[in-house]
Protein backbone atom coordinates (compact mmCIF):
# COMPACT_ATOMS: atom_id res chain seq x y z
CA UNK A 1 0.00 0.00 0.00
CA UNK A 2 1.89 3.04 -0.84
CA UNK A 3 1.31 6.24 1.70
CA UNK A 4 -0.83 8.10 -0.93
CA UNK A 5 -3.36 5.45 -0.34
CA UNK A 6 -2.41 5.31 3.69
CA UNK A 7 -3.67 9.03 3.34
CA UNK A 8 -6.69 8.57 1.55
CA UNK A 9 -7.92 6.28 3.89
CA UNK A 10 -6.81 8.19 6.71
CA UNK A 11 -8.62 11.31 5.42
CA UNK A 12 -11.80 9.07 4.41
CA UNK A 13 -12.31 7.75 7.87
CA UNK A 14 -11.38 11.46 9.78
CA UNK A 15 -13.49 12.88 6.67
CA UNK A 16 -15.66 16.42 8.32
CA UNK A 17 -16.75 17.73 5.01
CA UNK A 18 -13.91 20.29 4.88
CA UNK A 19 -13.50 21.60 1.29
CA UNK A 20 -9.88 21.48 0.53
CA UNK A 21 -9.45 23.25 -2.58
CA UNK A 22 -7.25 26.78 -3.21
CA UNK A 23 -9.50 29.11 -0.85
CA UNK A 24 -7.74 32.20 -2.67
CA UNK A 25 -8.67 32.13 -6.24
CA UNK A 26 -8.03 35.85 -8.86
CA UNK A 27 -6.59 37.47 -5.25
CA UNK A 28 -9.08 36.64 -3.03
CA UNK A 29 -7.31 37.32 0.03
CA UNK A 30 -10.29 38.18 2.03
CA UNK A 31 -11.97 34.83 1.44
CA UNK A 32 -9.09 33.17 2.42
CA UNK A 33 -9.00 34.82 5.69
CA UNK A 34 -12.24 34.01 6.62
CA UNK A 35 -12.07 30.63 5.56
CA UNK A 36 -8.99 30.43 8.21
CA UNK A 37 -11.02 31.95 11.23
CA UNK A 38 -13.97 29.59 10.28
CA UNK A 39 -11.86 26.71 10.30
CA UNK A 40 -9.82 27.95 13.77
CA UNK A 41 -13.79 28.52 15.09
CA UNK A 42 -14.63 24.93 14.20
CA UNK A 43 -11.20 23.54 15.86
CA UNK A 44 -12.11 25.49 18.95
CA UNK A 45 -15.51 23.78 18.83
CA UNK A 46 -14.92 20.42 19.05
CA UNK A 47 -12.33 20.98 22.00
CA UNK A 48 -15.12 22.62 23.72
CA UNK A 49 -17.84 20.36 23.00
CA UNK A 50 -15.37 16.69 22.73
CA UNK A 51 -12.64 17.38 25.68
CA UNK A 52 -13.63 18.18 29.54
CA UNK A 53 -11.99 21.98 29.90
CA UNK A 54 -8.95 22.58 32.53
CA UNK A 55 -7.98 25.46 33.82
CA UNK A 56 -4.67 27.27 33.12
CA UNK A 57 -4.08 27.96 36.87
CA UNK A 58 -3.78 24.19 37.70
CA UNK A 59 -1.39 23.65 35.20
CA UNK A 60 2.76 25.15 35.85
CA UNK A 61 5.17 25.12 33.39
CA UNK A 62 7.98 22.65 33.90
CA UNK A 63 9.94 22.65 30.62
CA UNK A 64 9.55 23.28 26.76
CA UNK A 65 9.75 19.43 24.62
CA UNK A 66 9.21 20.46 20.89
CA UNK A 67 7.22 22.79 18.52
CA UNK A 68 6.34 21.44 14.81
CA UNK A 69 4.37 23.46 12.40
CA UNK A 70 0.98 23.25 14.21
CA UNK A 71 1.67 22.53 18.00
CA UNK A 72 4.34 23.59 20.81
CA UNK A 73 4.49 20.61 23.42
CA UNK A 74 5.80 21.23 26.78
CA UNK A 75 5.98 19.29 30.16
CA UNK A 76 3.99 20.88 32.90
CA UNK A 77 2.91 20.33 36.49
CA UNK A 78 -1.29 19.40 36.34
CA UNK A 79 -2.40 20.35 40.02
CA UNK A 80 -6.32 18.57 40.63
CA UNK A 81 -8.21 20.76 42.71
CA UNK A 82 -9.69 18.29 44.37
CA UNK A 83 -6.97 17.26 46.19
CA UNK A 84 -5.18 14.09 43.76
CA UNK A 85 -1.09 13.92 44.28
CA UNK A 86 0.69 16.92 41.68
CA UNK A 87 1.71 15.56 38.29
CA UNK A 88 3.91 15.60 34.97
CA UNK A 89 1.33 16.16 32.18
CA UNK A 90 2.08 17.09 28.06
CA UNK A 91 0.50 20.02 27.25
CA UNK A 92 0.00 20.33 23.40
CA UNK A 93 -0.92 24.25 22.16
CA UNK A 94 -2.20 25.10 18.76
CA UNK A 95 0.83 27.77 16.99
CA UNK A 96 -1.31 30.78 16.09
CA UNK A 97 -0.01 32.40 12.81
CA UNK A 98 0.68 36.25 13.53
CA UNK A 99 -2.13 38.13 12.36
CA UNK A 100 -1.21 41.15 9.68
CA UNK A 101 -2.90 43.47 8.09
CA UNK A 102 0.07 43.67 5.49
CA UNK A 103 -1.45 43.95 1.67
CA UNK A 104 1.70 41.59 0.81
CA UNK A 105 0.50 38.65 2.46
CA UNK A 106 0.24 36.38 -0.51
CA UNK A 107 -2.85 34.09 -0.98
CA UNK A 108 -0.04 31.23 -1.16
CA UNK A 109 0.63 32.09 2.31
CA UNK A 110 -2.88 32.42 3.14
CA UNK A 111 -3.75 28.84 1.01
CA UNK A 112 -1.01 27.41 3.13
CA UNK A 113 -2.56 28.30 6.77
CA UNK A 114 -5.76 26.86 5.72
CA UNK A 115 -4.49 23.64 4.85
CA UNK A 116 -2.60 23.65 8.07
CA UNK A 117 -5.91 24.64 9.95
CA UNK A 118 -7.81 21.82 8.21
CA UNK A 119 -4.93 19.06 9.60
CA UNK A 120 -5.18 20.40 13.27
CA UNK A 121 -8.75 20.31 12.70
CA UNK A 122 -8.33 16.09 11.53
CA UNK A 123 -5.91 15.97 14.50
CA UNK A 124 -8.30 17.87 17.00
CA UNK A 125 -11.28 15.35 15.77
CA UNK A 126 -9.08 12.43 16.36
CA UNK A 127 -8.27 12.86 19.83
CA UNK A 128 -11.38 13.99 21.05
CA UNK A 129 -13.08 11.07 19.51
CA UNK A 130 -14.14 8.94 22.54
CA UNK A 131 -13.47 5.24 20.65
CA UNK A 132 -10.15 6.87 19.55
CA UNK A 133 -9.33 8.45 23.18
CA UNK A 134 -9.51 4.98 24.58
CA UNK A 135 -7.47 3.32 22.05
CA UNK A 136 -3.80 1.34 23.46
CA UNK A 137 -1.41 2.90 20.89
CA UNK A 138 -2.54 6.59 21.21
CA UNK A 139 -1.93 8.77 24.07
CA UNK A 140 -5.14 9.60 26.10
CA UNK A 141 -6.37 13.45 26.09
CA UNK A 142 -7.34 14.23 29.20
CA UNK A 143 -8.66 17.68 28.91
CA UNK A 144 -8.96 20.65 26.86
CA UNK A 145 -8.45 24.50 27.75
Amino acid sequence: MTEESDTNIWDSRFDDGTVTTPVAVNGSISRANVEASDLLRDVMMIVRNGLPYVAHEFLRFDSHLGQGTSFEVSKEIYSNPIGEQPHFVGVKRLVMRRETDAPDESARELRSESRRLVNVKREVRVLANLKLRSHPYLVPVIDGG
